[in-house]
């Protein structure tokens, strides 16, 4: 219910922020952007409708309206440069020479090897119950078992976004079959990844991926594929969004007496818009920073330093509930820092601008290394892991190393 408090009128300044570039967006005609920026926009439009009682934790008469503006004034940049993603004029022609045929067969097998050892921990996780799942994590029980073989399989999965960008090369270039099912497949083993611990992130990001990398490569895919591919892509949706349904009234459904309702605002309108005020909590409450360990935990096992030294304090509900990339990055070391994070991957992501339409595959890399920064920011930093650092790492490598190759 609106109520006329001044703490509540805060939610609009992203609001007004986001519109800019979302209804740049519907003018240009840019499908790309206009995912991108939607996702944001409608995020914080969902915000206006999540009160005290739907985030008990929250005390939200102490919201700041600086903290609104900085959450804003960060992300909204990023929304600008997804104006800048241009579809594919031409991505054919691209050889599989020993370079890239390398990466491809590599990704292709951490692919096949991912899924399959995950698909059983997804099976039983499901089949348990996905409330009753979440439950035993929330007690500290680990649902794969701790070995390099789970590192491995759980590591791959991190690169949908590469797996997307090389499925749509491999159909625009008519790579061998085995090959394209397998980056397919790569893509499917992010799901699986996620559902082992009765997640729904994968089921979402994996779509609108999906429906991102269409768009990319819509001009340079023949009538043929682009018919089968949007017969796979609804019949994904369907069997997606069934999957999200189940997991979520599980999850959710018992909040209310309503279970539809329950389920609605729980599950869907919080996941999707509580950031600003978990981010709100966060400033408010958290004063122990860790100095980036959490967010690049592999640059200082590197060093030789403990990842472990800041002690974090896990009881309260902003340090686990979503708050995008920037509550992530706070959280870690504070406004200064969340800052010069911000501008270090907006000028990585602006290499694109230099490199659009001249070298497909590095241009490839820098999307699908934006895409995922954006489209899992919207609700943390997925890459503040082992294994997000090491797809961060292994992007820099591939931008440097095909700088001067498949220049089209």
């Amino acid at each position: 219910m609106v109520t006329s408090e001044i703490w509540y009128w805060y939610r609009l300044i992203p609001i007004i922020f986001f519109f800019f570039p979302f209804y740049k967006s519907i003018k240009s005609g840019n499908k790309i952007a206009l995912v991108i920026c939607g996702l944001y926009f409608f995020s914080s439009v969902g915000a206006l409708f999540i009160m005290p009682e739907h985030l008990p934790w929250h005390n939200f008469e102490t919201d700041s309206i600086f903290v609104f503006l900085f959450y804003s004034i960060v992300i909204t940049p990023f929304l600008y440069f997804s104006l800048q993603i241009k579809p594919l004029k031409y991505a054919t022609g691209i050889k599989l020479d020993k370079v890239l045929l390398f990466v491809v067969i590599v990704l292709c097998i951490g692919a096949i090897y991912s899924f399959f050892y995950q698909i059983p921990y997804a099976i039983r996780s499901l089949t348990f119950g996905a409330a009753a799942t979440r439950h035993l994590l929330g007690l500290g029980n680990e649902i794969l078992p701790e070995s390099i073989f789970t590192t491995v399989a759980v590591g791959f999965p991190m690169f949908f976004y590469v797996y997307i960008i090389l499925f749509y090369l491999s159909l625009t270039n008519k790579w061998n079959k085995i090959i394209q099912i397998s980056l397919f497949l790569g893509i499917i083993a992010f799901i699986v990844n996620v559902l082992t611990v009765a997640g729904r992130d994968g089921i979402v990001l994996s779509f609108i991926g999906l429906v991102i990398g269409y768009f990319y490569f819509e001009n340079v895919l023949t009538k043929k594929t682009k018919k089968r591919l949007r017969i796979v892509l609804f019949s994904l949706i369907v069997s997606g969004v069934s999957m999200l349904g189940y997991i979520s009234f599980d999850r959710f459904g018992d909040r209310t007496e309503n279970v539809f309702i329950s389920t609605m605002q729980y599950g869907v309108l919080n996941y999707y818009s509580m950031q600003p005020f978990t981010l709100n909590s966060t400033v408010k409450i958290h004063n122990e920073f860790d100095l980036g360990r959490s967010n690049f935990p592999l640059v200082y096992s590197i060093k030789g330093e403990s990842v472990n030294s800041s002690k974090r304090d896990l009881s309260h509900p902003y340090t686990w509930n979503f708050g995008s990339f920037v509550k992530s990055l706070y959280q870690s070391g504070g406004y200064f820092y969340t800052i010069i994070i911000s501008a270090i991957f907006y000028f990585i992501f602006y290499q694109y601008k230099r490199t659009n339409d001249k070298n497909i595959i590095r241009t490839s890399f820098i999307i699908s290394f934006y895409m995922m920064f954006m489209t899992s920011g919207l609700f943390y930093f997925r890459l503040g892991n082992n294994s997000g650092n090491m797809f961060m790492l292994l992007s820099f490598i591939a931008i440097i190393l095909f700088k001067f190759k498949y220049k089209v």
